[in-house]
C-alpha cells in the first residue's frame, strides 16, 4: 500500500506545475462548499434567532375596518384576549419611527411602546440595569431601554444606565431615562435595514400613548400556553372579541399566526442553503473535470511505459489501479488543503465581522466524501483506456 502511494506521488511528482494547478481547483471547490453551507447556515441560525428575538412564534392580534384600513386597537382587547383558553401572556403594542440623540451621537430609530411582559413575549434581555416594569407602565414614566451599539456610539462603553436620550415623539425631542441596556438580539435586522432603522428603542406604552395623544395600540401581542393549540386559539380570540364589541362599528379582527410566517421564512432560508450549496458543489465537479483530463493527457503522455508493464505481465486491475490510485491521491491532497483554507476563511470571518461560528464536522466529512467520490467516478474512465491497452499498440506508440 505504501509503495502503491509513493508511486503515485512520483509520478505526480514528473509535472509539479500541473499537478499543483489540479490540486488547486480541488482545493478551491471544496473551500467553496465549506464557506458556502458555514455562511448559509449561521444565516439560518441567525434568522431563526431573530425571530425569536421578535417574538414570531406567538399571534399578533390587529383591527382593521370593512374596506381593509387598519384601525388601531383597545387596551380593553388585552384583557378580553388574556381570559381565552390557552393564552400565556399578552402584550398591547405601539410603534413609531422616530430621532435618537444620545450626547453626540444621533441615529434613526424604531421605538417600540411595550409593557411589563416584554421580556417574555419579545425575548428581551437586560446586559444592563433593568426592564420596564409594571410601575413604568401605571405611572407613564419616561424612560427607556435602548441597544448596547446605540450606548457605544455616544460613550464608547454599553453600561450608560441613568443617562438620559432625546426621542422624537409628535414632531417634538422628548428627554427618556435609559434605565436598561439590551443586549443585541436584533442585531441581524438592523443591519439589514441599514441606516434607516439601525437601532430599537423600548418604552412604557403609556408613556408613547401619552405623549403621542394616542388612547388605542397598533396589535397586541399573544404569547401562547406550551401545548396549545395555534389554530384553536386564533378562532377563538377572533370569536371572542366579535361577540365582545360594544362600538357599534363594523370591524374586523384579525389573530395572525406568526409561526406561519417563521414557516416560511425558514422555508425560503432552506431552498437557499440549498441553491448555495450546490453552487459549490458545482465548483467541485469542474475540478473533477479537470481531472480527468488531466488524467486523460497522463494516460496518453505514458502509453510506452503501459506497454512495458504490460508486457513484463502487469495484468489490467494492477494499470487500472495505479492510475485510480493517483486521481484519489491528487482529490485527497486537493480536499485537506480545501477544508484548511476553507475553516481558515471562515475563522478569519468570524474575527472580523464578530460573529460566532462554529465548525460543521458533518459537512467536513461530507466534502471528504464528496471529493473523493468525484475523483472516484471522473478517474474511472483514464483509469480504464490505459488498462485496456493492448501490449503491442502501447509499444509502437510513439
Amino acid at each position: 500500500m505504501l509503495d502503491s502511494i509513493l508511486l503515485c506521488l512520483k509520478s505526480l511528482g514528473k509535472k509539479r506545475m500541473r499537478t499543483f494547478l489540479t490540486i488547486f481547483s480541488i482545493t478551491i471547490g471544496v473551500a467553496s462548499v465549506l464557506i458556502i453551507s458555514t455562511v448559509s447556515e449561521f444565516g439560518k441560525t441567525a434568522v431563526t434567532s431573530e425571530l425569536d428575538s421578535l417574538g414570531l412564534g406567538g399571534l399578533a392580534v390587529s383591527c382593521s375596518a370593512q374596506n381593509g384600513d387598519i384601525l388601531g386597537i383597545s387596551g380593553s382587547k388585552a384583557e378580553l384576549i388574556s381570559q381565552v383558553e390557552g393564552v400565556d401572556a399578552v402584550m398591547p403594542v405601539i410603534v413609531q419611527s422616530s430621532r435618537a440623540e444620545l450626547r453626540t451621537a444621533q441615529s434613526n430609530c424604531l421605538i417600540f411602546g411595550v409593557n411589563e411582559n416584554a421580556d417574555n413575549i419579545v425575548d428581551l434581555q437586560a446586559s444592563y440595569g433593568r426592564m420596564i416594569d409594571k410601575y413604568d407602565v401605571l405611572s407613564g414614566r419616561n424612560v427607556c431601554m435602548i441597544d448596547a451599539k446605540l450606548a457605544k456610539q455616544a460613550y464608547y462603553r454599553a453600561n450608560i444606565v441613568g443617562k438620559s436620550i432625546k426621542l422624537t415623539v409628535g414632531g417634538i425631542p422628548r428627554e427618556f431615562e435609559v434605565v436598561g441596556i439590551v443586549k443585541t438580539g436584533t442585531g441581524l435586522l438592523q443591519g439589514m435595514m441599514g441606516d434607516v432603522v439601525p437601532t430599537f428603542v423600548y418604552v412604557p406604552y403609556s408613556s408613547l400613548q401619552k405623549l403621542s395623544n394616542r388612547s388605542d395600540f397598533d396589535q397586541i401581542t399573544v404569547k401562547l400556553k406550551n401545548g396549545a393549540n395555534v389554530n384553536d386559539s386564533c378562532k377563538q380570540i377572533e370569536t371572542t372579541l366579535k361577540i365582545k364589541e360594544t362600538s357599534g362599528q363594523s370591524v374586523k379582527y384579525h389573530a395572525e399566526n406568526l409561526s406561519q410566517q417563521r414557516s416560511v421564512l425558514e422555508r425560503l432560508m432552506n431552498t437557499v442553503s440549498l441553491i448555495l450549496s450546490l453552487i459549490g458543489l458545482i465548483s467541485l465537479v469542474v475540478a473533477g473535470i479537470g481531472i480527468m483530463t488531466i488524467m486523460m493527457v497522463s494516460v496518453n503522455e505514458r502509453t510506452r511505459e503501459i506497454g512495458i508493464k504490460k508486457s513484463i505481465g502487469a495484468k489490467r486491475i494492477s494499470i487500472m489501479l495505479e492510475f485510480l490510485s493517483e486521481a484519489l491521491v491528487l482529490t485527497l491532497i486537493g480536499c485537506i488543503a480545501g477544508i484548511a483554507l476553507g475553516m481558515l476563511t471562515v475563522f478569519a470571518g468570524s474575527r472580523i465581522f464578530k460573529i460566532d461560528v462554529k465548525p460543521d464536522f458533518t459537512m467536513i466529512l461530507f466534502s471528504i466524501g464528496i471529493s473523493l467520490a468525484v475523483g472516484l467516478i471522473f478517474g474511472v474512465y483514464p483509469a480504464l483506456k490505459a488498462a485496456k491497452m493492448k501490449p503491442v499498440d502501447a509499444l509502437r506508440a510513439e
